[in-house]
């Protein structure tokens, strides 16, 4: 008598921040920070890299603000015209860490998958990355005016 009891047990999950690089990125030559709140931190793909197949391009963000809202990723395979051959939009890490979550200092793996069409011809492919609000569908930009991030040149085979 005169002891409170519990009316109900809750439970709240909350993800985990990684405040230092996992391992297996290689760095990005021109990393840079969009919008003031995510910096390109490091990039890992998959192989075979072939025409015809699929590929993972892992972004690993690195948040360097508070973003406020949530954002869209994107990556992106670009000819050396710059014409779009294959893309990926989504929420980062498949809807697990929405920006808006994001503490400044916190690594963030981004994982998304490209299909590079059965007609691409062999040879040098840019890959970009970036973010942009879903609303408006403008991109987040870096200081030098820049809304994508150059991620890596790969080779496309047969």
């Amino acid at each position: 008598e005169g002891v409170p009891q519990a009316l109900f047990d809750l439970a709240i999950d909350a993800r985990a921040h990684a405040l230092a690089p996992p391992q297996g990125y290689a760095a990005i030559t021109a990393p840079k920070v969009l919008g003031g709140i995510v910096e390109t931190a490091g990039l890992r793909l998959s192989e075979p890299i072939q025409a015809g197949r699929f590929i993972t391009v892992s972004v690993l963000w690195r948040a360097a603000g508070e973003a406020g809202r949530n954002y869209k990723a994107f990556v992106q395979l670009w000819d050396t015209t710059g014409e779009r051959k294959a893309g990926h939009d989504g929420d980062p890490c498949a809807g697990a860490c929405p920006t808006e979550g994001w503490l400044p200092g916190e690594y963030l793996e981004d994982a998304h998958p490209l299909l590079l069409p059965d007609n691409l011809p062999p040879g040098e492919y840019r890959l970009i990355a970036g973010l942009y609000d879903p609303d408006t569908q403008r991109r987040l930009s870096a200081a030098d005016g820049a809304d994508v991030v150059e991620l890596d040149t790969i080779r496309i085979s047969r």
